[in-house]
Order: C-alpha cells, then sequence, then structure tokens
C-alpha cells in the first residue's frame, strides 16, 4: 500500500466582537506586572487568592496556576530523564493537614534533577475512592528551583505524589523549605465520569 496524497489546509481564524477590549487590556497589565516585578517571581499572600477565588468564581488552585504562568519569560523545559541515577536524599518530613497525613520521604537523586517523593493517607472523613490531586511542590532555598509534576497513583484515600526538581537539591537540606500549593492547570481536560450502577443481564 503507498502514501496517499493530502493537502495542507489553514483553519480560519474566529474572534468574538467585544473580546479585542479585554485582551488588549491583559496585554497592558501584563507588561506592566513584568516591568513591576524586574525579573522576580511574587505570589499574592494566601488570604488574598482565597478572597479573589470567592469573588470570581474561580478555584484557587487554577489562580495560582495562573499568577505563576504569567511570570514565567520562557516555558520550561522538562528532559525526558532526570539524569543519571548518582543517590538518594533522606528527607523524612510529616505533617497533618485538612484530615490527611503528608509524608515526604526521600528524593531520587540525580546529575540533572531530583524526584521528590510524597505519600498522602486520609486520616478522617469517610473513605475516598479517588484523591483528585490538585497540589504542586514549592521549594525556597537560597536559589530558583524549577518543579513539574512527574506523575502520582493511588486509591482507597491514599496516594504517592512524585514531583521533578531542577536543579538537583543540595545534599544538605539546611535553609531549604518546602511546601505544597494549590495549583491545577484551568485548560486541564477533566475526564467525564460516568457511574453505572444499573443492572446488567445477558443472554435475555
Amino acid at each position: 500500500m503507498g502514501w496517499a496524497e493530502f493537502e495542507f489546509h489553514s483553519v480560519p481564524e474566529t474572534y468574538k466582537e467585544g473580546l479585542e477590549r479585554l485582551d488588549e487590556e491583559l496585554v497592558r497589565l501584563w507588561t506592566e506586572r513584568r516591568r513591576l516585578s524586574d525579573g522576580r517571581v511574587y505570589t499574592p499572600p494566601r488570604e488574598m487568592l482565597e478572597t479573589w477565588s470567592e469573588r470570581y468564581g474561580v478555584e484557587l488552585a487554577q489562580l495560582q496556576w495562573w499568577i505563576r504562568a504569567v511570570q514565567l519569560e520562557e516555558r520550561p523545559v522538562m528532559h525526558e530523564s532526570p539524569g543519571e541515577l548518582v543517590g538518594v536524599l533522606p528527607i523524612m518530613m510529616r505533617t497533618e493537614a485538612h484530615g490527611f497525613e503528608y509524608r515526604m520521604t526521600h528524593a531520587m537523586q540525580h546529575t540533572d534533577s531530583s524526584v521528590v517523593h510524597v505519600e498522602v493517607r486520609q486520616l478522617e472523613g469517610p473513605p475516598a475512592g479517588l484523591l483528585r490531586i490538585s497540589l504542586m511542590l514549592e521549594v525556597e532555598g537560597n536559589r530558583e528551583y524549577r518543579i513539574f509534576r512527574n506523575g502520582h497513583r493511588g486509591g482507597g484515600g491514599q496516594a504517592s505524589l512524585q514531583y521533578r526538581v531542577t536543579p538537583p537539591l543540595p545534599e544538605s537540606l539546611e535553609g531549604i523549605r518546602f511546601r505544597l500549593i494549590p495549583f491545577a492547570n484551568p485548560m486541564e481536560d477533566r475526564r467525564l465520569e460516568i457511574h453505572l450502577d444499573r443492572e446488567v443481564r445477558f443472554g435475555e
């Protein structure tokens, strides 16, 4: 079977009337914020974000994502591999919040980045069948770190999270602070859940 010929067709651009004024204002505000930030990343206090979330009906995690996204000068590139494995960095931090236990156990140390492992376990409330994770790791230290989600798995009120941190974490964690912040891409595809709970018979 041979190759078939095909043609490229440009997709016509569509633009809703009334958006031009809003889009231009967004560009103006974004430019002004970059000028005032002077190349640094600034995040509003949680109380302020919670107020905006309630006022405008936007999820807190999505606000966090948007504030961070507009401040990135360039899109971070995550390499396919974190590099060669060179060791394991014990972290062993634990906290409880909102009926859940969080354990930051260790980081797999690679040449190009660290992969931080976090275990989540439900402590209170009815057992959860599936946890929807909208959290991003934040690392504060004497240098800037770029963090990516590196996957998660779990069920039944438990989850294992992984975050890739670039550059790699230092062997001494003195002066390093970790926290999990609400973070969710508003453009993220949320799959439709269908509840199959009706009787099905075969052979009738």
